[in-house]
């Protein structure tokens, strides 16, 4: 497995952002910021029991964000998005999708810090 392609990532991230919000400002920091607004009133219990990346983690496991969330689609993100080979073994796959939902939740915050918004 190589290096992913963080740029998509966060394209997708922000496509996934702007999809799934109605009448809010569509800066990335808006979109941020209404992610930190609807998580913290939704999931706000969990964010103080697990930390906000676990917390994140089981809250887009639920589908709260429009991401793919189904193995084959997962399998065809990574592998557009460079973190998985063509032809990968059982083994790599199943660390891809054992991993994903702790990955789409690191990359969640690591682009809202950069936006400058702290979830």
């Amino acid at each position: 497995m190589s290096k992913p392609n963080y740029d998509m990532i966060h394209d997708y991230i922000i496509d996934v952002l702007k999809q799934d919000m109605e009448d809010t400002e569509q800066s990335e920091k808006g979109l941020f910021k209404w992610l930190s607004v609807r998580i913290h009133g939704e999931y706000g219990y969990m964010i103080n029991r697990l930390g906000m990346q676990k917390a994140m983690a089981e809250w887009l496991q639920g589908l709260a964000l429009p991401i793919a969330y189904w193995n084959d689609d997962i399998l065809v993100l990574a592998k557009k998005w460079g973190s998985l080979s063509a032809n990968p073994t059982e083994a790599q796959e199943a660390k891809i999708i054992r991993n994903y939902w702790m990955f789409m939740s690191s990359q969640l915050l690591k682009f809202a810090r950069k936006a400058g918004v702290n979830l």
